[in-house]
């Protein structure tokens, strides 16, 4: 899998890049989340991309938005690019736990040990 760098470092405030092996980039992290999260001057409308399932909802609401305006533009019906719209708008609501799917509770709870 390729990563557009250029792409991460124009959509994103802090990029690091790290590497276990050769152990660089470990101070960097350190230095970010000091700035981020201890200095006082973190911003709750950044937002954070916490795990998997997050970028995919985001990837999959981007998409079915680029695709709403792919279809407005080539002439097809506003029917069409409402269903899209109403994707996207899903895929969010996903992702801030508006609406739930099976599949995501699933996924929630298998991390957590529930006793009797």
């Amino acid at each position: 899998m390729n990563i557009d760098k250029n792409y991460l470092y124009s959509s994103f405030k802090y990029v690091i890049e790290i590497s276990a092996k050769n152990n660089e980039g470990t101070e960097k992290i350190e230095n970010v989340l000091n700035e981020m999260f201890l200095s006082g001057s973190s911003d709750a409308d950044e937002g954070i991309i916490a795990n998997e399932r997050q970028k995919n909802c985001l990837e999959k609401s981007l998409a079915n938005l680029r695709e709403a305006g792919y279809i407005l533009d080539n002439g097809e019906t506003l029917d069409a690019v409402t269903v899209m719209i109403d994707s996207a708008v899903e895929a969010l609501m996903e992702l801030t736990g508006e609406k739930a799917s099976d599949i995501v509770i699933d996924e929630v709870f298998s991390r957590f040990c529930v006793g009797k």
